[in-house]
């Protein structure tokens, strides 16, 4: 018969949802959210993509900012901003911790951005994949309706092993 292969590891805490008003997991990893784990496993240089999807709920474009950290995210990296909580820690709130980082930007409010794309959808090819094992989890900020309207994405924890 078939056999089913369980894996065990690091899962991302409830806040992993995101708050977005209609459940929408915007951000994806080879075009899933991660669920239910909130995690993607890929091995060492697997080629893999990252994506932020238009939001359900915009009346125009889909700004966005997709955060990151070296790690995973515990309790300690919590982060309680005005539009609700982060599983991690937004690199522009503590740009001094070297294992913070914005990974796109699609309104320049991070000069130290990996990268400034348009409005969403937005997808980034790591055609070569990651070289080495590694744990980066991932969240976003959809911005709509001029900024009027901020949520907070869903979180995956990458899982490079």
């Amino acid at each position: 018969g078939a056999a089913t292969r369980l894996t065990m590891g690091p899962v991302l805490s409830p806040l992993a949802s995101g708050n977005h008003p209609t459940g929408a997991q915007l951000l994806r990893i080879n075009g899933a959210p991660g669920l239910p784990a909130r995690r993607i496993d890929l091995t060492v240089n697997q080629p893999f993509s990252i994506s932020f999807d238009v939001d359900p709920v915009a009346t125009g474009t889909t700004d966005f900012l997709i955060f990151g950290m070296i790690g995973v995210p515990t309790t300690a990296t919590v982060y309680n901003s005005f539009i609700g909580n982060f599983v991690l820690i937004p690199r522009p709130a503590s740009p001094g911790l070297p294992w913070l980082f914005t990974l796109a930007d699609s309104l320049a409010f991070d000069p130290a951005a990996l990268f400034n794309p348009t409005p969403a959808p937005f997808s980034l090819l790591v055609p070569q994949g990651l070289f080495l094992p590694i744990h980066l989890a991932l969240q976003g900020v959809s911005v709509i309706n001029a900024g009027s309207t901020l949520s907070i994405s869903n979180a995956i924890l990458l899982n490079v092993r």
